[in-house]
Parts: structure tokens; C-alpha cells; sequence
């Protein structure tokens, strides 16, 4: 006997929605009980993009200018 991992669609569209917001995989199986990878499964079906692991919250550092123009220097300078 084989058995899928097929949900109803009531935990299909609350698995998507919960996507688009954002949830991560771990708060959507928490929630609805629903295991990551099915949850990953429907969402990559659906077209939702989810952030890879690690790096979450974390902002890469800016980059520095590399050059910073203040003055057109066609002006009048400032009494």
C-alpha cells in the first residue's frame, strides 16, 4: 500500500495562504500540522517563493560609496 501526502483542500489553501504571509515552514507545521515538506511541496506548486535556511532576519552589511559629490561647484560659495 502506498500512501501520499495528499491534504484535503481546506489544509491545502490554509498551507498557501499562511505562505503568503510569509510563515516558515516550521510555523505553518506547527499550526496546521502538516509536515515541511509537504507544506514546501503545495507552496513550490503554488509559485511562493521561501527564503533558504539560514541567513534569517540577518542584513547584509551596506556598501560603501565610492565617491560622494557634494558641490556642482558652479555656484556662488557662501558669504
Amino acid at each position: 500500500m502506498i500512501v501520499s501526502n495528499v491534504l484535503n483542500d481546506e489544509k491545502k489553501q490554509q498551507v498557501i495562504a499562511l505562505g503568503r504571509l510569509g510563515w516558515s515552514l516550521r510555523r505553518i507545521q506547527r499550526s496546521i500540522g502538516v509536515r515541511r515538506e509537504t507544506a514546501s511541496g503545495y507552496l513550490k506548486e503554488a509559485g511562493i517563493v521561501l527564503r533558504p535556511p539560514g541567513n534569517w532576519g540577518r542584513v547584509a552589511p551596506a556598501k560603501p560609496a565610492i565617491e560622494v559629490i557634494t558641490d556642482s561647484g558652479g555656484g556662488k560659495p557662501l558669504a
